[in-house]
């Protein structure tokens, strides 16, 4: 794909289609209407513009933020001193760790961790973890708490939480959704190729622009992702998050929870390059490794 055709893309992605309001922009709620809306495409549009991000890309970002937080915040606690000579690492943590916290939650981290952030994991993660899926996960948690004066409370008379030998598991559960740093990518080819698929249906008729992006639909996930690199924006908080590709090809940021930088992988160079087919509304497409 050529840099004149991601440009136009990107730059009619934002809105600068003639006399139409592209859904997933700015002012259009995605979804509407009888569009599907490009929530994930705005955003990496608008990142590679260096426009702030309004969207779910944001929101993925920010819960990134706030696990290498929560995490930073948990080592801070450990008392090295009392660590056993000997003892493996994970033990000394789980000693000092805290569960009681997980039995009232403050409902803006309840949100963050434990219902929007179940997406932060791939499939493969509940069941190695926690022996089921991420329904029976997210169904476990919705039966085990009550909300109550802006907070998510144990609820004492459900079967996990009042019995003393499943009490424990669910707490441990809550324990690895909330410092869990095995994370999904940030976005896959197949949710923005759906979404560029889309946009190309929608946008394509009587602009010559898209006559090549469509035969170039291929590449498009790797040029977006490479369009990313050393970009930067604001986190919710004030700091200042930046993306950029790293030497061995994958999409990092640098976080600052608390003011101590984080590095941190958000797409491996293995899912930027790797080649995949897909079917959409009966029709196959592909991500190659080339750039066309």
């Amino acid at each position: 794909m050529n840099t004149e055709t991601l440009a136009a893309f990107i730059r009619d992605l934002l809105g600068a289609v003639p006399g139409e309001q592209l859904p997933g922009g700015p002012g259009t709620a995605p979804g509407s209407g009888s569009f599907p809306g490009l929530p994930l495409l705005w955003d990496a549009a608008a990142l590679a513009r260096m426009e702030e991000p309004r969207g779910p890309l944001r929101d993925r970002l920010e819960r990134r933020r706030l696990r290498l937080l929560a995490v930073q915040g948990e080592l801070g606690k450990l008392d090295f001193n009392k660590r056993r000579p000997g003892a493996p690492f994970a033990d000394f943590v789980f000693e000092q760790t805290d569960f009681k916290a997980y039995e009232d939650i403050p409902g803006d981290r309840f949100c963050a961790f434990f219902e929007e952030g179940l997406e932060d994991f791939g499939d493969s993660f509940f069941v190695k973890n926690f022996g089921r899926s991420r329904e029976e996960t997210r169904n476990l948690i919705r039966r085990s708490y009550q909300p109550k004066e802006g907070r998510f409370c144990l609820r004492q008379d459900s079967p996990a939480a009042g019995n003393p030998l499943t009490r424990f598991p669910l707490l441990s559960l809550m324990r690895g959704l909330h410092t869990s740093l095995e994370l999904a990518p940030l976005f896959t080819p197949e949710e923005f190729l759906k979404e560029a698929l889309d946009f190309v249906n929608f946008s394509g008729g009587g602009n010559p622009v898209f006559a090549d992006l469509v035969r170039n639909l291929k590449p498009l996930f790797k040029a977006l992702v490479r369009r990313l690199d050393h970009t930067v924006f604001t986190q919710r908080d004030g700091t200042l998050t930046e993306l950029f590709i790293t030497p061995r090809g994958d999409l990092a940021g640098i976080f600052h929870p608390s003011g101590k930088a984080w590095t941190f992988t958000l797409i491996r160079a293995e899912i930027i390059n790797i080649t995949i087919n897909i079917t959409i509304n009966n029709e196959q497409w592909g991500a190659e490794e080339g750039l066309g």
